[in-house]
């Protein structure tokens, strides 16, 4: 198993409940771990969600009562669908990788190894504002169907910047209206 780094964190207590996001970003070089930054502080309000709808819509989303009953990120498994940090510097710059880095073979090879190395049981990602396909949706689709026995989710990105243009500020409504299980054909050869 990979030591904790700024794209992979080994969960403390639930090593196979992963956070997938897109990838590093400034705050992340600067603590040397994934999360570090507001998003990763929005994400208590996800686990308020999930743990909600483990009780009330538990066949709908494959959670149990037991799934995210803490409030520590660092309980989880921290991952990102690219590991290159990206940030804007002067303006300029991508805070996501592209698609196609995403989908780059190695790439793929290396969230399979840590999904299978943490055997995940549920992943979510953690996507996009606008509804468009992510880093985090592409890799999970790519790889759904070698996992029979995970449980992959999306919903919103956790920036307060997506919070307040999309979901009216409130988080907890922004990660409950976005979240979805992703569907995939699991019988796809590859």
């Amino acid at each position: 198993m990979q030591d904790s780094t700024i794209d992979f964190r080994l969960g403390d207590r639930y090593p196979r409940l992963v956070l997938l996001r897109a990838c590093p970003g400034k705050k992340e070089c600067e603590a040397k771990r994934p999360f570090a930054g507001a998003s990763g502080a929005n994400l208590e309000h996800l686990f308020e969600v999930l743990r909600k709808l483990s009780s009330t819509s538990p066949e709908k989303f494959g959670l149990n009562k037991n799934d995210f009953n803490s409030k520590r990120l660092d309980d989880y498994t921290l991952m990102n669908s690219h590991p290159e940090p990206k940030w804007k510097i002067n303006g300029k710059g991508r805070t996501t990788p592209t698609l196609f880095e995403v989908e780059k073979p190695d790439n793929l090879n290396r969230i399979r190894t840590q999904l299978k190395n943490v055997e995940a049981t549920i992943v979510i990602g953690l996507g996009s504002s606008s509804g468009s396909d992510t880093g985090p949706a592409r890799a999970l689709r790519r790889l759904a169907p070698e996992f029979k026995h995970v449980t992959f989710l999306i919903t919103g990105h956790p920036s307060p910047r997506a919070i307040r243009k999309h979901g009216g500020g409130d988080p907890k409504h922004w990660f409950r209206k976005r979240m979805q299980v992703l569907h995939v054909a699991r019988d796809v050869p590859r």
